[in-house]
């Protein structure tokens, strides 16, 4: 949810924000919903949902372009109108809006949302130590029959079977160290999920891609554009997968299955074979393997290893020349991955989560520790430390990834109301 860095007309600004505006005027109400509506016909519902998170870091001393302080710090303010609304059985539309306001200490260059119009946002303060963003995450309108479900518009696209790497999950997919899932980000598509058979289901989704113009909105193009075609069945107690993909950078071959071994060993793999556009010949496998179980005693235990064929086996490498400008964006660098989460519920009111990743290659590692406290039914305070463990940077060569990571600590505050 990067911020773009064109402003926009004032009408729709001043519009979201008074939308936004009365959706905090409501947040002292406890219900779910601060305003409801329904008929014979009709059903529709405004929420609102506030959160504000503050973090400090502990910066690595290299490379000092990236860090030029040995410590930085954070906040954000983030403000989302929800709402749901359904007009009989077939018509429905989802509405996701959201208002934010950031501060930070250093400068970091964001790139804006992949595979969404900037034409939804509105900035009226980017520089280097605070942002003021208003955005529509969300806006899609779904027609559904007995077999046929057709969402236009902005929408969270999900396409993945694992939890940490998600290698299947081709727009605005979370990083494997994020706690908070709530709210993916939109993408500008039209989905159809169709009922072939009782427990077969094809999906395709088109995603329209866009090219930047200065002082101006992006333009849609085609060739930033990706298509998913998906077909999914039911076999016993696992579900199977297989999907075909065009990117903007090539295409993919791919394939998933998530089931239940032993009635005790939850099991998800997920992965394709991508095909750079400019050589077809070479094929680089990604690769996802997760074993899962959860205890009666709410100890959830989950292993998942990534095979990154797009990734590199060389620690000791220049940082511009570890994210290519002719293929996808990468999230991580390496060639092969661990990790283990765990999480367990230490009182009804209090959660522990942690999550350690691994650069089995590097060798360096990420490690981190999530508390979630329920204040009441509609807020929950949040607490995440983490550390990074690896060779430091020397200059502009990186010497192990996570090595170029700081170490930090979030507070965070979230209500629904």
């Amino acid at each position: 949810m990067a911020p773009t860095p064109y402003p926009r007309g004032p009408a729709p600004r001043a519009l979201l924000a008074a939308l936004l505006a009365i959706a905090g005027v409501s947040a002292t109400s406890p219900a779910l919903a601060f305003f409801e509506t329904s008929g014979d016909t009709h059903e529709a519902d405004l929420r609102g949902f506030l959160r504000f998170a503050s973090t400090t870091t502990l910066n690595p001393d290299e490379p000092a372009l990236l860090y030029p302080h040995d410590n930085d710090a954070q906040s954000l303010m983030i403000l989302r109108l929800l709402s749901n609304a359904y007009l009989g059985d077939q018509l429905s539309l989802e509405l996701n809006a959201y208002q934010v306001l950031t501060s930070t200490t250093t400068f970091t260059l964001l790139d804006p949302p992949a595979y969404r119009s900037d034409a939804l946002t509105w900035t009226w303060n980017h520089d280097a130590e605070a942002t003021a963003t208003a955005a529509v995450d969300r806006l899609a309108l779904a027609v559904t029959t007995d077999h046929l479900r057709l969402t236009v518009g902005r929408q969270a696209i999900s396409l993945a079977a694992t939890y940490f790497f998600t290698p299947n999950d081709f727009f605005a997919p979370f990083s494997a160290s994020d706690f908070f899932r709530a709210y993916k980000p939109g993408v500008d598509a039209a989905r159809a999920d169709v009922t072939v058979a009782e427990f077969t289901q094809l999906q395709v989704v088109g995603v329209m891609g866009y090219r930047p113009v200065e002082d101006g909105l992006d333009r849609p193009d085609l060739g930033r554009s990706a298509a998913v075609a998906r077909v999914s069945t039911v076999l016993g107690d696992s579900e199977l997968g297989v999907l075909g993909a065009r990117t903007p950078f090539g295409y993919a071959v791919g394939a998933d299955a998530q089931g239940t071994l032993f009635e005790w060993l939850g099991v998800r793999t997920e992965g394709h074979a991508f095909l750079p556009e400019d050589d077809l010949a070479a094929v680089e496998p990604e690769v996802a393997f997760t074993l899962e179980h959860l205890f009666e005693s709410t100890l959830n235990v989950q292993w998942e290893t990534f095979y990154h064929g797009a990734g590199t086996t060389d620690s000791e490498r220049s940082l511009l020349s570890l994210q290519s400008a002719d293929g996808p964006p990468q999230r991580y660098f390496g060639r092969l991955y661990t990790a283990l989460g765990l999480s367990y519920e230490l009182t009804p009111l209090l959660h522990a989560s942690m999550i350690g990743l691994v650069n089995v290659l590097d060798p360096s590692a990420y490690t981190a520790l999530y508390l979630l406290y329920s204040v009441s039914d509609e807020a929950e305070l949040a607490l995440t430390g983490s550390v990074p463990v690896g060779r430091p940077a020397e200059g502009f060569v990186a010497r192990s990834e996570f090595g170029l990571y700081p170490s930090s600590l979030m507070a965070d505050f979230r209500l629904t109301f």
